[in-house]
């Protein structure tokens, strides 16, 4: 790939920017519109996580962390939009937890969103709620009513962890430390981005979801919670399980044997420790293996 930090290839993207982009975004879905602008077709979420609350009109994600973060920066950087965003995340511990972090979202009526992590790779939380915050201050603004409402709010309180984080996780565990992201910022990335920004679309995504949207997120939080086995979601299907219980056979087996101390006898005889891997390798160059001598069998045979 051509190095992008450097004035020189800024200089030709200058020239033909068009053309860098679209060899950028090839095969992504992405197509040139009729006023010359690189464009997606702008679509509801399939499937989401998340149930979205209000959308900040100041994000642009899919342009910042989708386009910059992941196709043109290659996760080097860390984009200079993202720079100002500010997120108060809310930790629930239980799907119970989550169902009510959500109403106090919804009557707080703030930039925000709620779900479940379970399938995301880069974090340890299964379930979270997030905040939105153009700059410092405002984030810190923000965590002051939010960490006062969740301590507060019925079904949640004061052990619920509530943090106020810099940027999109990613950018901490691809870029370091979001205290020192200013310090890597160079004045060709700015015109970079400054110059791409005039040639895509912003956000793609529809954030708004009807009733029969948001009970189809909340049910898949249900299942989630029941396939990491977070019990609580009985709480929220009146007791019900999702799978049935199996029949066992041991029980009557476990009076005897379940606190009786000692190995098994069969372990006791054969029971081998293994050696090193170095031997076994040692062992394996010097195994041969017996290959039945055809020719004698026909002999015989005869």
């Amino acid at each position: 790939m051509p190095n992008t930090a450097t004035p020189q290839y800024l200089n030709l993207v200058k020239l033909n920017p068009l053309q860098y982009l679209m060899q950028q975004l090839a095969g992504q879905g992405y197509y040139l519109d009729d006023d010359g602008l690189i464009n997606m077709e702008k679509r509801r979420f399939w499937n989401p996580p998340w149930v979205y609350i209000k959308h900040a009109p100041w994000q642009q994600c899919h342009l910042w962390h989708k386009i910059f973060f992941n196709i043109i920066h290659k996760q080097t950087k860390v984009p200079i939009g993202c720079l100002s965003c500010w997120k108060v995340v809310v930790k629930p511990q239980t799907v119970v937890q989550l169902f009510a972090l959500h109403k106090l979202q919804v009557n707080l009526n703030l930039w925000s969103k709620c779900g479940t992590e379970i399938d995301r790779q880069n974090t340890h939380d299964k379930y979270g709620g997030f905040f939105y915050n153009f700059g410092f201050e405002p984030g810190r603004e923000c965590y002051k009513v939010v960490r006062q409402a969740v301590s507060n709010w019925p079904g949640l309180g004061p052990d619920i962890p509530v943090i106020l984080k810099r940027g999109c996780t990613e950018f901490e565990q691809h870029c370091g430390p979001s205290d020192k992201w200013e310090e890597t910022i160079t004045q060709e990335q700015v015109e970079l981005e400054d110059l791409m920004t005039q040639y895509i679309r912003g956000d793609i995504g529809l954030f708004s979801q009807g009733e029969n949207e948001i009970a189809s997120v909340q049910q898949n939080w249900i299942q989630d919670a029941a396939r990491v086995g977070d019990m609580t979601y009985l709480e929220l299907t009146g007791g019900t399980p999702r799978f049935p219980k199996l029949v066992t056979y041991h029980e009557d087996l476990d009076a005897e044997y379940k606190n009786k101390t000692g190995l098994p006898e069969r372990l006791k005889v054969n029971m081998i420790v293994p050696p090193p891997a170095r031997k076994i390798s040692f062992i394996l160059r010097k195994t041969t293996v017996d290959t039945p001598n055809l020719e004698q069998k026909k002999k015989k045979k005869k």
